[in-house]
């Protein structure tokens, strides 16, 4: 099950234009998609990056949090610098089958985990994550409004 979820996550990500690998395909257990570096070796995890315009990496990455909720309508749950490649100059998402809809009723809470797990990182490397802290509360507060709205109400019912 969660490859089928990983398979899908990862189509609504290239459908919206965030760097992610490709899908190819899944069954049982195994999830096939590209690779995302070059001549058989595997992008570096952000966090293992020796160095980088960490300004310009940053920009992209919330970029990336803000269409994810903007377009698949996807929080996902556990994003940080263990599950964000670096390849070309430019932050691929990986290891995402633990996404859910911002309609979750954990969404919030797990959004606001990736946002300070990613902040706290590009922090750490002497970026201004100001902006982070703003979308983080506009998003989430987004968020939020939206599972309200998609709430039944008993009182609707009848």
């Amino acid at each position: 099950m969660w490859a089928e979820k990983e398979y899908r996550n990862l189509a609504r990500l290239e459908k919206v234009g965030i760097p992610a690998p490709r899908p190819v395909g899944f069954e049982e257990y195994i999830v096939v998609m590209t690779l995302v570096g070059g001549n058989g070796v595997a992008a570096p995890q952000l966090n293992e990056l020796q160095s980088g315009d960490y300004t310009a990496l940053s920009r992209m990455v919330l970029a990336a949090m803000k269409t994810l909720i903007a377009r698949p309508h996807l929080v996902l749950g556990d994003l940080s610098p263990y599950n964000i490649v670096v390849w070309d100059r430019k932050p691929f998402v990986i290891d995402v089958s633990q996404a859910v809809l911002i309609s979750h009723s954990d969404a919030a809470r797990l959004l606001e985990n990736d946002f300070r797990n990613v902040a706290a990182f590009f922090e750490l490397k002497d970026v201004d994550v100001d902006e982070y802290y703003r979308v983080r509360a506009e998003l989430t507060e987004e968020v939020r409004q939206h599972q309200k709205e998609s709430l039944v109400r008993p009182d609707s019912l009848y």
